[in-house]
């Protein structure tokens, strides 16, 4: 499953936040804002949102860093049969 990381402006918080929350797809939310005490009201109403800053350089900044933790969670998954392997220790 893909992943989606999506940047917003502080205009559009409240309309997008508890669609943002249902949505799967969506593993982080970045706000640009200006409005540091509403920052952790967003937070709060949505554990997705994880930066806030008032420049898209910091945005970006803060967006490399989670991008490059979300692919260290994408682990190879390799399935086998029973049939395959007789003695579990083999996969060692």
């Amino acid at each position: 499953m893909k992943k989606i990381f999506l940047i917003i402006s502080d205009d559009f918080v409240q309309q997008t936040v508890m669609s943002v929350s249902e949505a799967s797809q969506i593993n982080s939310v970045y706000i640009i804002s200006n409005d540091t005490t509403q920052d952790l009201n967003w937070k709060e109403q949505c554990g997705k949102i994880k930066g806030t800053s008032d420049t898209v350089e910091n945005i970006v900044h803060i967006l490399k860093h989670d991008i490059y933790l979300a692919e260290g969670d994408l682990s190879p998954l390799t399935t086998i049969s029973s049939t395959s392997i007789t003695d579990l220790n083999e996969l060692d």
